[in-house]
């Protein structure tokens, strides 16, 4: 099991086509809410809610190709999702065992730790760790850790990420 963090995932220019596509597509179907396939263990009641969009075509190639040297040989991406953590929302304490592994790029370009929606997991029953978002920064999750996000502040600003899940070549 391990975590890693990394700065400066995407350029500038990625940045922006990455929201240019994403806020481009707000009226498509394309997008759900974590309410709908969330099982309620992880939703743990939250009134909040995670708006999520599957990424696909061109940005997903480009998203490949940026996280390429981050990836493991025995790594792949399976699918690349965009999340909007509303105010209120969270996720309980959970592992990712159906997935190899998970990369999280935060996207806010700023981040009060007042707001929460911290990335917490547990190295072992006595020590757990806490990562605050930071802008353009992945957190890569391997080993399928106990892990969850803490509950995000109801005056806190939309919580935004890529979620990027990770399988074997063979799958």
């Amino acid at each position: 099991m391990n975590v890693i963090i990394e700065k400066n995932i995407f350029s500038q220019p990625e940045i922006e086509m990455i929201f240019k596509t994403i806020f481009s597509a707000e009226n498509e179907s394309k997008w759900s809410i974590n309410k709908h396939f969330w099982s309620d263990g992880i939703k743990n009641k939250s009134p909040g809610t995670v708006s999520i969009f599957r990424i696909e075509g061109e940005l997903r190639e480009i998203i490949e190709n940026t996280l390429q040297k981050y990836l493991q040989v025995d790594e792949k991406i399976d699918y690349i999702q965009y999340y909007e953590w509303n105010p209120l929302s969270q996720i309980n304490w959970h592992n990712d065992s159906h997935k190899k592994g998970a990369i999280t790029v935060y996207l806010n370009e700023k981040w009060d730790p007042d707001w929460g929606g911290f990335f917490c997991w547990q190295e072992s029953p006595e020590k757990a760790h806490l990562i605050v978002p930071e802008y353009n920064s992945a957190v890569i999750v391997r080993g399928n850790p106990p892990h969850h996000v803490s509950l995000i502040n109801p005056f806190a600003p939309v919580r935004m990420t890529l979620q990027i899940w990770l399988t074997s070549p063979t799958q």
